[in-house]
């Protein structure tokens, strides 16, 4: 039963990754043309906007999570999970998101194997706060994917900002190849 309440709480918390699938359809073919043409300021501009729409998807869904979750996972659920699982695991999906679109920039600079790095580091990060945050075991779950996508989303940042002062150029190939090799679904 517990598992079932909190299987349909990731699921709910969740939604929000589908409205990054429709963001990162419509701007990274643009970035992708940037990055054929070598356009570097405008591939910054294009990746700024990018987060930004990102970021804004990842907090329209962490507070409607906090707003809003514990009814619609009773209406739709029968409930069974309190307002910090649902917006923890809202905070974890956003951070996620936010993960992986700076990751498909960073191969897009031809940075995969801090790519590999970040997830790794991510994975690490996870299992660690699983192990001993809490007695709780949703909170150490809850707190774990937090933290996991925190570690990939440090990772990818230090490794983007490392790229271009480097002066990586953007790679169309590798752009396009970093928005095929990720499925959303985690």
């Amino acid at each position: 039963e517990k598992v079932t309440a909190f299987g349909n709480g990731v699921l709910l918390s969740r939604v929000p990754l589908f409205l990054f699938q429709a963001v990162q359809a419509a701007l990274l073919p643009r970035l992708a043309r940037l990055a054929a043409k070598g356009d570097l300021v405008e591939f910054r501009h294009g990746f700024s906007l990018l987060l930004k729409v990102v970021t804004a998807v990842a907090v329209l869904g962490t507070v409607g999570s906090f707003v809003l979750g514990p009814p619609i996972l009773t209406m739709v659920y029968d409930g069974g999970l309190d307002r910090r699982t649902l917006t923890l695991l809202a905070l974890a999906s956003g951070l996620y998101m936010l993960a992986l679109a700076v990751s498909q920039g960073v191969i897009a600079l031809q940075g995969h194997k801090f790519v590999a790095a970040g997830w790794l580091s991510a994975m690490i990060g996870f299992l660690a706060v699983t192990m001993f945050a809490s007695d709780d075991l949703f909170l150490r779950v809850e707190l774990g994917l937090v933290a996991g996508s925190t570690v990939a989303l440090a990772v990818f940042s230090y490794a983007f900002r490392a790229r271009m002062s480097a002066g990586a150029i953007p790679d169309a190939e590798s752009m396009i190849d970093g928005v095929l090799d990720f499925p959303l679904e985690g």
